[in-house]
């Protein structure tokens, strides 16, 4: 696995050698660094991508899923933001940005960002499907199906809406029977 990773660094310096202000390709370094435990070479990767470009969304939606996965959810949340304030578009950060602020036990925050977001992504899979396992989570089981529901009519091939509803199922009503038939829709379709 090593090897891997030197290889992807010596494919990413060759990158920077023709380009040394790309962005994307301090993102990808700081992503290998960050897969090899290397947390302070990969955050000066994420200041050098800030300096060469501090208008780049991708930059701090990335930054901000480390930062996610690494337990700093409020600089996380930061992150998600600046991303946000960049690229009003960018549909993940703002799902992003309702989880982590719901990490946090801002569940209004975070209800608020989710909701802001199905109107600007009415046809998003993934905002009713995230806004749904906030609501599970919290045991809002109805409200949580609804939005399993909604999930699963915009996007009927996808298979987390129908996942987190055999969940719900088998936390609300613990009918497991209904769970199945919802896992083995995935086989079937």
């Amino acid at each position: 696995m090593i090897l891997v990773f030197d290889n992807a660094i010596s494919d990413i310096d060759k990158a920077l050698e023709l380009d040394p202000t790309s962005v994307s390709a301090m993102i990808k370094r700081a992503s290998v660094y960050i897969e090899r435990d290397e947390f302070v070479k990969a955050q000066e990767q994420f200041e050098a991508a800030e300096k060469a470009n501090p208008n780049d969304a991708d930059l701090f939606y990335h930054r901000g899923q480390i930062r996610f996965m690494s337990q700093d959810n409020v600089g996380a949340i930061e992150d998600y933001k600046k991303s946000i304030a960049i690229d009003p578009h960018f549909i993940y950060a703002h799902i992003q940005l309702g989880v982590a602020l719901y990490k946090v036990s801002d569940m209004k925050g975070a209800v608020e960002i989710l909701k802001g977001a199905a109107q600007t992504f009415p046809n998003s899979c993934e905002v009713y499907n995230y806004h749904g396992e906030i609501l599970l989570d919290n045991s809002s089981f109805p409200e949580a199906e609804e939005f399993f529901n909604k999930a699963i009519e915009i996007a009927p091939a996808s298979p987390l809406p129908y996942i987190n509803k055999a969940i719900l199922y088998l936390s609300w009503k613990q009918d497991a029977e209904k769970a199945l038939s919802l896992c083995q829709k995935l086989l079937v379709e």
